[in-house]
């Protein structure tokens, strides 16, 4: 079942193929971590790890919301989960949320950068990085979809 499984964005895919053996079971999963060998690999294991013991619920929920928990999270592992739902699991509801999400996260262009918040008159901070993200939750939901709408959102909703 599980030979359906494969990753083709990474370079040492014997670790990938190993690392399937583990997948039957959730609990078998965190016993792989001694496979890991390579920081990619132990990064990759911990996101694969944390991505398929989060609840069914939480995939389900707006793209935005799921952002706030993924976004440090790279596509291919996100692709390799979804593909774990979908072979290993026969979750097609579950590894279809996820796919949903990745697709919309890949063809999503920031709507504003920091240069566009400084143009508007806001004077450089370190919360810049947090209103461009909450800019980039709300696109992700549909909220807005140009700059102007996106600069109204950080000076009105924000409370600037």
């Amino acid at each position: 079942m599980l030979e359906h499984w494969a990753v083709p964005y990474y370079r040492e895919s014997w670790f990938h193929y190993l690392l399937c053996l583990y997948m039957e079971k959730s609990d078998l999963l965190a016993k792989a971590r001694f496979l890991a060998v390579s920081k990619e690999q132990k990064r990759f294991l911990e996101s694969f790890i944390y991505l398929s013991t989060l609840p069914r619920s939480f995939y389900m929920q707006r793209p935005g919301t799921i952002h706030h928990a993924l976004y440090s999270c790279r596509s291919e592992d996100l692709e390799a989960v979804t593909a774990y739902f979908k072979y290993a699991r026969a979750d097609h509801i579950l590894s279809d949320a996820l796919q949903a999400y990745v697709s919309t996260r890949q063809n999503s262009l920031p709507l504003l950068r920091g240069s566009d918040l400084i143009e508007a008159g806001l004077k450089p901070s370190r919360d810049f990085r947090y209103y461009l993200f909450e800019v980039e939750k709300a696109a992700l939901n549909g909220e807005m979809k140009t700059k102007e709408e996106a600069l109204q959102f950080v000076t009105g909703r924000l409370q600037l």
